[in-house]
């Protein structure tokens, strides 16, 4: 009031603006907010709950889940740095999730229950935690609940897969790939498992450090595997050698009924064919397990590639794209789904951002001892909050 006017009153036509400017722009929303507040909570109602996962140590329950799941890929959560989606009165996560600035992110399908429930149980986490729910690499089945539920559905990405047991390299359509094996024997190449026990984890950093190197100096992340040797330790491992140096290893996750391609890292100078024989060798070994589903992982959607062409942002490369054709796999669709365009494109956006800038790998459950009966007994000691209310503020957490 003071700097309305120098020394004389202010005028009263403008005081009767600015008090009509405060009883709109304060005093009417003020008073619209008192009907939801006269009308209280109302009764309690259960959330789903979302809480950070612990990498679980071998035998707990949680461990036992991830190996059942319908897709091996769950093991991602042995690398840490996940959320777990839980329904009311549950103490094992239905499914996994990451979180980014404005979204919470599911990652696959559901650990366990009905594809149906997870648009649902999405939604509640992500009201509960003020974020947008969005599923990424989610199967035909969740999609197509998500659609139902009114969301936005695109397709993302194509994953390869394959039977062990009907796979055969003399098969028609498979030249190039015996003529890759050929290649590899020619130059000496021979490949093995190995001992999650006794892992060459000298050998297996400097081949991560070298391939990072070759390929920019970083790995990417978000739903990506990247190179740690706890991590890597709980994988099932194949090591290329040439001679007695080691030129390339991959690893794959290892679940009850499928074995999915993880961490791919072949030395800038090993032979050619190197990382189709340690597939190969994989392949063969998930046949011998009578495992009936091995996934090579997965490739950008065709649409999804030819929209980064447009805008000129990178995509994986046509060697990639070239080495998984090798071995005539069927394809998978996957999608990523969120409730309308602009909650996608801001998802999409998000997670891009998080898969070629990740955050730092957690500490993990280095050296963890099995798990004692007790432990197997209370499976939510596998579950954690970092602090109280971390269910609620996973941007926190």
């Amino acid at each position: 009031m003071a700097l309305l006017s120098g020394t004389a009153p202010p005028d009263p036509g403008l005081l009767a603006a600015l008090l009509g400017w405060r009883l709109i722009y304060h005093g009417l929303p003020g008073a619209l907010c008192l009907i939801p507040l006269a009308r209280g909570p109302g009764a309690p109602q259960a959330t789903t709950g979302l809480v950070p996962l612990a990498p679980p140590p071998a035998g707990t329950a949680l461990d036992r889940l991830l190996h059942a799941a319908p897709r091996a890929e769950a093991g991602l959560a042995r690398q840490g740095g996940l959320f777990a989606l839980s329904d009311p009165g549950t103490t094992l996560p239905q499914a996994l999730a990451r979180t980014t600035p404005n979204c919470l992110v599911q990652i696959s399908d559901a650990l366990s229950g009905p594809e149906d429930a997870v648009p649902a149980r999405l939604s509640q986490a992500a009201r509960d935690a003020g974020l947008i729910p969005v599923l990424y690499k989610a199967g035909d089945a969740t999609a197509r609940a998500a659609r139902l539920r009114g969301w936005t559905a695109q397709p993302l990405a194509l994953e390869a897969f394959l039977d062990p047991a009907t796979f055969d390299p003399r098969a028609e359509g498979l030249g190039q790939l015996r003529r890759k094996l050929r290649h590899a024997e020619k130059a000496g190449v021979t490949v093995a498992s190995a001992d999650p026990g006794a892992l060459p984890l000298p050998d297996l950093s400097a081949l991560a450090a070298a391939w990072a190197a070759h390929h920019g100096g970083a790995e990417r992340g978000f739903s990506m595997g990247r190179f740690d040797p706890a991590y890597v330790a709980r994988q099932q491992v194949w090591i290329a050698r040439r001679g007695d140096r080691p030129v390339g290893f991959v690893t794959f996750h290892a679940g009850a009924a499928e074995r999915t391609l993880d961490l791919v890292r072949i030395a800038p100078d090993a032979p050619d064919g190197t990382g189709h024989a340690l597939v190969a060798a994989a392949i063969r070994s998930a046949a011998a397990d009578g495992i009936p589903r091995l996934s090579l992982a997965g490739l950008p959607h065709p649409r999804l590639a030819a929209r980064l062409e447009r805008l000129r942002l990178p995509a994986p490369g046509a060697g990639l794209a070239q080495f998984k054709r090798a071995f005539a796999p069927d394809w998978e669709t996957l999608w990523i789904a969120a409730p309308g365009w602009p909650a996608l494109a801001l998802a999409a956006a998000e997670i891009a951002r998080a898969v070629h800038n990740p955050d730092p790998l957690p500490v993990l459950l280095r050296n963890a001892p099995a798990a004692s009966p007790d432990a197997r007994a209370h499976p939510a000691d596998a579950v954690r909050p970092d602090t109280p209310d971390a269910a609620h503020t996973p941007r926190a957490a």
